[in-house]
């Protein structure tokens, strides 16, 4: 949400507000996919993918899933 922020308000962020940033962008997405992971065979393979494209692309992933 940041990010789209700064995109839109045509705003450059310092390194230090970049990396404040990132890091919970970053984890957000890692932490998703792990917890898919770990859940085991609960998991269909439609919530596998949106997790696969959500941490691979962020939220402009979710446009192109299969509804």
């Amino acid at each position: 949400m940041v990010e789209a922020r700064w995109f839109y308000g045509a705003y450059t962020p310092t390194l230090e507000e970049y990396l404040e940033n990132a890091w919970i962008s970053v984890g957000g997405h890692a932490a998703m996919v792990h917890a898919c992971l770990l859940l085991g065979s609960d998991v269909d393979k439609l919530a596998f993918l949106i997790a696969s494209r959500l941490a691979g692309k962020s939220f402009t992933g979710l446009l192109s899933l299969p509804v």
